[in-house]
């Protein structure tokens, strides 16, 4: 399996930082299990949005939008000392940059990758890049210096600044294919892994609004909705929403994960990655190369598209995109001829269009939905989009967080698509399932979320009997971990193999691995 071009990669860590209350991922999980969304008027730090609004957005200079999706705490905020920037420099630095910076630290810190492990490793940064506000900023204010506009400013440091401050000696790219940048990014780092060029990979991609330049020019476009929020799938369809915020990912080589003990987060089946061609329009996807991408991919994965029970779609919110994507989706996945509903989501409703970063977005969401076996909620949904026969068309547009529909292993499949026609797929599959099939030793992460402390202790107790009865699981290291949840409760199991289940009280846990306690290990989600 190992030798073959599809052999499974590990999603190793993960750290996110989103809009508003979903700042950290198990706040971010938290927001999902409650259906919330983001939206709030555009914040006066980030420019007079008052002095650019227009109702119509044909309207010259001007943009109809009202809101959006962003960051609750100040995107500037940065530890320049840590990261051996000086003050000057950090002056002209895109705060695209800076979150890239923090949230690569964080997701490594996640990865149980200590600093000194990482440091000089054959290592590859592969960043989604597409928003230039902070140019378009800079070039505006000619007072302010310009000694490191070019290193602060170019989407092509984002990556290399990451490489440079971790003296990382794999391929270092920044990638813009518009809002697919995130997946494409996902699938060169499985190419580069694979390929031998690089042993680990870092996946990352962010964006941060703060210039009107391109809300005018997608506002004339006419792909933003007016209220600021993404009515994905929904009646209501009208554009989609600017989101701000940033996410990573580590990946690895399934067998280099199993050998050196990392966590595995999720599974990756296989990556894609195609193009519409000619189309009416550049910016009007193409439901067949879609279609085809999805095919070619479990094809080349020798997977059935019938055993996949969620995609978490592109899903803009656009009235045209929508059932264009549901379109390739549902004959992709042959949703018409099962006895059960696919089930699709899109995050975008909740976050926002993260655009360079959507793709890592959701792929963040899907380990979660995988950890959980929880499908969360579809939000500012009321009505399906009359483009799109729901029904027909056997596709389901959960509205409540359900269980995960079959017993088993779990498969998630994620789209997107760039607005310049780049398509791009991945299936992840869940760790528990995966390995327990392959017959794999490794260590894999349970995650349960409940709303009492009584139903936690229950829970704790099953799972205990079950670890101690049923030989056949993988068994073994487990940690639980309080942290929070829709109800203010919340435990996390870590499960691996060859030893025995061990419960960590108030946050302080403790693995044990064939006989070896080890603490404190991968205590974030």
């Amino acid at each position: 399996m190992d030798d073959s071009n599809m052999a499974p990669l590990a999603i190793i860590g993960f750290s996110a930082r989103y809009a508003q209350e979903a700042s950290t991922p198990e706040k971010f999980w938290e927001f999902l299990l409650r259906g919330r969304q983001s939206t709030t008027p555009i914040p006066k730090d980030r420019f007079n949005a008052d002095a650019y609004y227009h109702p119509d957005h044909d309207h010259g200079g001007t943009f109809h939008v009202k809101g959006g999706h962003f960051l609750s705490d100040d995107p500037l905020g940065f530890d320049a000392g840590f990261f051996r920037i000086s003050q000057t420099e950090v002056q002209t630095m895109d705060p695209q940059q800076r979150l890239v910076m923090e949230n690569v630290y964080h997701a490594l810190e996640n990865a149980g990758i200590p600093m000194e492990q990482a440091i000089s490793s054959k290592t590859a940064v592969f960043a989604a890049g597409f928003n230039h506000d902070h140019r378009n900023l800079l070039n505006a204010d000619i007072e302010t210096s310009l000694k490191h506009k070019s290193t602060g400013s170019e989407q092509s440091i984002i990556s290399n600044r990451v490489s440079w401050f971790y003296d990382f000696h794999g391929p270092s790219v920044t990638i813009d294919t518009a809002c697919s940048s995130g997946l494409v990014s996902l699938h060169l780092a499985a190419q580069s892994l694979k390929s031998g060029d690089s042993e680990m990979a870092v996946v990352t991609g962010g964006s941060v609004i703060s210039h009107v330049g391109d809300i005018i020019a997608f506002s004339h476009s006419g792909v933003l909705g007016a209220s600021g929020k993404c009515f994905t799938f929904d009646h209501r369809a009208e554009g989609y929403a600017r989101g701000e915020g940033v996410g990573t990912v580590i990946v690895k080589k399934l067998s280099d994960a199993l050998r050196d003990g990392n966590t595995i987060r999720a599974v990756i089946r296989g990556t894609l990655v195609n193009q519409d061609g000619r189309t009416p329009g550049i910016s009007l996807p193409s439901a067949q190369a879609q279609e085809a991408l999805i095919r070619q991919l479990y094809s080349n994965a020798k997977l059935d598209p019938m055993d996949t029970m969620f995609v978490e779609a592109h899903g803009t919110g656009t009235p045209v995109g929508d059932p264009i994507e549901t379109r390739a989706i549902t004959s992709a996945f042959g949703s018409e001829h099962r006895k059960e509903p696919l089930y699709v989501g899109a995050l975008k409703a909740s976050i926002g269009h993260l655009e360079g970063g959507a793709g890592i977005a959701g792929v963040i969401k899907s380990i979660m939905i995988l950890e959980a076996g929880i499908i969360t909620p579809n939000v500012n949904f009321e009505k399906v989009n009359p483009n799109i026969p729901k029904d027909e068309w056997n596709l389901e547009f959960p509205t409540e967080c359900i269980p995960w529909p079959k017993p088993g292993a779990r498969r998630i499949s994620v789209n997107s698509f760039g607005f310049g026609g780049t398509n791009a797929h991945c299936i992840l599959d869940d760790a528990y399932h995966f390995l327990q099939e392959q017959g794999l030793a490794g260590i894999h992460r349970t995650r349960t979320s409940v709303p009492t402390e009584l139903e936690i202790n229950q829970i704790v107790t099953s799972l205990k009997k079950i670890y101690q009865e049923l030989q056949d699981l993988t068994n073994g290291v487990a940690k639980l971990t309080d942290g929070e949840t829709i109800d203010g409760t919340h435990e996390e199991i870590v499960n691996g193999t060859n030893g025995e289940i061990v419960n960590g009280v108030n946050g302080e846990a403790v693995n044990e691995v064939n006989g070896e306690a080890v603490n404190g290990v991968n205590s974030e989600a």
